[in-house]
């Protein structure tokens, strides 16, 4: 509460006592005070109040002074207990802010890098344009004599661009679903919330990049009668993310036996896998290293062929 600008008020805020000063004066008053009426005859009565106005209202500036002073120190208190709080607000603002600075600096080079594989894949997008053109140019300017010839050639080099083309897609894929991961063994429940449950489960395996998982939820539609539950596709930020939780959870995987993790392959690479599955178990077998990447299977670090199917195979 703001102090009442009074005509004593006035004269206090012309100087600034301290306590010690303070008690001093009222020290003083009183024993001046105390002289006086012993230098009288010691049987004399007491001067009237009327004579002591003056050293009355000499002590209420005093007291008033004093409550002034009092006012101030708690005031200072105050402003230094703003003054933390605000520099702990600037320190905590200005943190936030380097904070989101290095991630516009990483979202920015995540960027730059796909706009080049975007401009890349448009150069060759638009030399195959120019060189199916040129194709059709040859269709059209077929003689009658050699049409047969002619047709094969040009069969032969439609399917050849054909496969050139699905392959290029394919890799496209390839390099996406390399941030994903297959997980099988969590159990379902209703209205569950699919990330969280698979960071809950992935956590009797590893702790290792856990947050930079984004996305889940399961794959299929829900059976009433299913006893196992969906897979759940997982998705992370890098590859390079998603690559450490693969290996630790591998590596931990006699902690939690039920949870298993696949690789999120594409169409074509999936049926080439299982196709080579035979060659693997032998291998596998034989202590021999063999893994299967991007559509080949290497062993021993040399790329084998893989054996061809007895019949067509199909795998969703």
């Amino acid at each position: 509460m703001p102090l009442r600008k009074t005509k004593t008020s006035r004269r206090a805020a012309e100087f600034d006592p301290n306590q010690t000063q303070i008690d001093n004066y009222l020290n003083v008053s009183e024993n001046r005070e105390m002289a006086n009426t012993q230098g009288q005859s010691g049987s004399q009565a007491a001067p009237p109040k009327g004579n002591t106005e003056g050293s009355t209202e000499f002590q209420t500036l005093l007291q008033e002074m004093k409550r002034m002073g009092e006012g101030f120190i708690k005031l200072e208190e105050r402003f230094v207990k703003w003054q933390t709080e605000i520099d702990k607000k600037v320190k905590t603002a200005n943190d936030k802010a380097n904070a989101v600075q290095n991630d516009l600096a990483k979202y920015k080079d995540t960027f730059e890098e796909a706009k080049k594989k975007l401009e890349e894949d448009q150069t060759y997008r638009e030399g195959m344009d120019i060189r199916l053109k040129k194709m059709q140019d040859n269709i059209d300017k077929i003689s009658p004599e050699n049409t047969t010839k002619q047709l094969k050639s040009l069969t032969e080099k439609m399917k050849k661009a054909s496969a050139i083309q699905e392959a290029i897609s394919n890799n496209r894929e390839r390099e996406i679903r390399k941030k994903n991961i297959k997980i099988n063994g969590i159990e379902e429940v209703d209205n569950e919330r699919c990330l969280q449950s698979v960071k809950d489960a992935l956590k009797q395996l590893t702790d290792n990049n856990l947050d930079t998982m984004y996305a889940a939820f399961r794959l299929g539609d829900k059976k009433q009668d299913a006893t196992i539950p969906r897979t759940i596709l997982v998705k992370c930020k890098e590859a390079k993310h998603r690559d450490i939780i693969f290996r630790e959870c591998r590596k931990n995987k006699d902690r939690s036996p039920d949870i298993y993790l696949q690789n999120h392959y594409t169409k074509s690479d999936a049926i080439l896998r299982k196709r080579a599955l035979p060659q693997m178990r032998t291998a596998q077998a034989e202590n021999k290293k063999h893994e299967f990447i991007d559509g080949k299977l290497r062993i021993e670090g040399k790329i084998v062929a893989i054996n061809k199917p007895d019949t067509e195979e199909s795998e969703d």
